[in-house]
């Protein structure tokens, strides 16, 4: 499907693509090239409105990863990116984005509950992760956390508003959630009114990080950096916070920060970003990306933020 972006941009010439499970913002593809090499391909859609979302971002996110691959001591702890012919991290067409990684064999957990030792592997990589910041040689205001709440009248708008008129599916399954998705953004504007910003050291986190996006071999590689931040620490510990093994990553984490104390203000804040995010995103895609999205998928993902 894409041997002619893999020919001419890349240099390869291809003898399998293979579209794989991939996250919610792009289409995933193992490819393998006659030269025996194997790849991943992500493709982003332009016309979906997450891509749209992220457009500029992305291309700051695959810079500071490309200088991570080779200036950091995680450049064996995290997804390598591949170069096009003109040395670029990121190329595009009319129709799409694509990035492209060597690719990485080992199992993907998921579901599956990660042995303690690949736990302790995967906190000391957040650790080191957040040993670098500003100091990176890039520009990253882009990508450098602001505490706004982007999607906040959009969501508001929609279930006090549009969603009368919705797709009946949506409808069934955010009936009985209306006030409790008004009373959370609610919630959310209160905590970022009262975030004290001074003193809050920033650092580079990837606020993403969950078994869908890591690698499992004898080690721990983790992937996806599309939504990398120059933040607080707690926009990655806050998917940890006070869930079971938080004290062992804690532990660990100190050895590399030994100073760090937990910003409670910024743990609810990021939590509850995270999951009013997350409906949106799913909203939007069923109601503005319909011919893209897997509607029972996407259905299923909406009712877990709701359990």
């Amino acid at each position: 499907m894409y041997e002619d972006v893999l020919r001419y941009v890349y240099n390869i010439d291809t003898y399998k693509v293979q579209q794989i499970q991939g996250g919610w913002s792009a289409c995933a593809y193992k490819v393998q090239g006659n030269d025996k090499k194997e790849y991943f391909l992500k493709v982003y859609d332009k016309i979906r409105p997450s891509t749209q979302n992220m457009y500029t971002s992305l291309h700051i996110s695959s810079r500071v990863l490309r200088w991570l691959n080779s200036y950091s001591s995680l450049t064996n702890d995290i997804v390598e990116l591949i170069n096009t012919l003109d040395n670029q991290c990121i190329y595009e067409d009319e129709k799409n984005i694509y990035i492209l990684y060597k690719y990485i064999h080992g199992k993907t957990p998921r579901d599956e509950k990660i042995s303690n030792t690949h736990f302790n592997i995967l906190s000391n990589i957040i650790a080191k992760l957040h040993t670098y910041g500003s100091e990176i040689p890039f520009d990253l205001t882009v990508i450098t956390e602001d505490f706004n709440i982007p999607f906040y009248d959009n969501l508001l708008n929609f279930v006090t508003k549009e969603y009368s008129s919705c797709s009946k599916d949506l409808k069934e399954v955010l009936s009985e959630h209306l006030n409790t998705i008004i009373h959370q953004l609610q919630r959310l504007m209160a905590i970022q009114k009262n975030i004290v910003k001074e003193n809050i050291d920033y650092r580079l986190c990837h606020t993403d990080i969950h078994k869908g996006n890591i690698i499992i071999d004898d080690s721990v590689h983790l992937l996806d950096f599309d939504n990398l931040l120059l933040a607080p620490v707690e926009a990655d510990l806050f998917a940890f916070y006070q869930q079971p093994r938080w004290e062992r990553l804690l532990s660990l984490y100190k050895k590399t920060h030994p100073h760090y104390k937990v910003n409670e203000q910024l743990m609810k804040f990021y939590n509850l970003r995270r999951v009013l995010i997350d409906i949106w995103e799913e909203i939007e895609l069923l109601e503005s990306d319909a011919h893209n999205v897997d509607r029972i998928t996407s259905l299923n993902n909406l009712r877990q933020q709701f359990i």
